[in-house]
C-alpha cells in the first residue's frame, strides 16, 4: 500500500514504545483496516426457492425426468408384461412428481456442494491475502524503527518525543516499594524472555538468558525479603 504521513507517523510512535514488529503490523491492521487492500469477497449463497424456477433448472429437470421415466417404462415392462402401458398411465402422475422430487434434493445437494467448495476456496484466499498483507506491512513498516538504516531523518523528533513520554508514562513514583520494584522487575524479566525467543545467534541469546537468571534470582531473593518481612510485622503485632 502507499504509506501516508499518519500511517508512517503510527508505526514511528508504536516502534518508539518498544512495539515488536509483528506487534506494530496487528496494531497497524486494526487501526488502518479500511486504508489497506481489502480481502475477496465471500461466495453468494444460492438463492435454491429462486433458482429453481429459472429457465436451465427448468430444462435440467425435463432431461432428467425423460431420461429416467424412459428407466422407469422398461422395469414396468419387466415386471407387468402387457399391463405394463396401463400400469403406466396410472401412476404416471405419481411417477412424475416423484422424478421431480428426487431431482429437486440431487440438484440441492449439488449446489450446497458446490457452495461448499467455494466457501473453502474463499477460506484459503482469505489465508493467503492475510498472509501477504502482512509479509508486504512488516517490509514497509521496519524502516520506521529508529534502528533501522533507512530510518526517515524527518520522523527522528517523533520518535525521540514519544519515547521520552513513554518513559514518562513508565516511570514509578514508588519504585522505592517493594511491591513495586516486583512488577517492574517482572516487566523488565518479560522483555528480556522475549528476546531469547527472537534471538537468532546462540552467543547473543546465551547473553539475555544470563540477564533473565539474573532477574529471576532477584525476584526471589524480594519475595524471600517480603515473605520475611511479613513475618516480621506479625510477631510484633502479636507481641503488642
Amino acid at each position: 500500500m502507499q504509506m501516508q504521513d499518519k500511517h508512517k507517523e503510527f508505526a514511528v510512535k508504536c516502534f518508539a514504545k518498544y512495539m515488536q514488529l509483528n506487534e506494530v503490523t496487528d496494531a497497524f491492521i486494526q487501526q488502518f483496516q479500511h486504508d489497506l487492500p481489502q480481502p475477496p469477497e465471500p461466495p453468494e449463497a444460492p438463492n435454491f426457492a429462486k433458482d429453481i424456477t429459472g429457465i436451465d433448472c427448468q430444462f435440467n429437470q425435463d432431461e432428467y425426468i425423460a431420461k429416467n421415466l424412459g428407466i422407469v417404462e422398461q422395469r414396468y415392462i419387466k415386471t407387468y408384461g402387457n399391463q405394463a402401458q396401463k400400469k403406466l398411465e396410472e401412476d404416471h402422475q405419481r411417477l412424475i412428481e416423484d422424478l421431480k422430487k428426487d431431482f429437486k434434493q440431487q440438484w440441492t445437494n449439488d449446489r450446497e456442494k458446490e457452495y461448499d467448495r467455494q466457501l473453502n476456496l474463499h477460506r484459503i484466499e482469505l489465508k493467503d491475502h492475510g498472509r501477504k498483507l502482512k509479509s508486504e506491512l512488516s517490509n514497509q513498516l521496519r524502516r520506521f524503527n529508529i534502528t533501522h538504516t533507512q530510518f526517515p531523518e524527518k520522523y527522528r523528533q517523533l520518535f525521540e518525543q514519544t519515547r521520552a513520554e513513554f518513559f514518562q508514562i513508565q516511570h514509578n513514583d514508588n519504585l522505592p516499594n517493594n511491591e513495586d520494584i516486583r512488577v517492574e522487575l517482572e516487566t523488565i524479566y518479560s522483555y528480556v524472555k522475549n528476546l531469547i525467543y527472537q534471538e537468532r545467534k546462540p552467543t547473543e541469546a546465551l547473553k539475555h538468558i544470563n540477564m533473565a537468571h539474573t532477574i529471576l534470582k532477584t525476584l526471589a531473593s524480594y519475595s524471600t525479603n517480603s515473605q520475611q518481612k511479613q513475618n516480621t510485622d506479625k510477631e510484633i503485632q502479636n507481641t503488642k
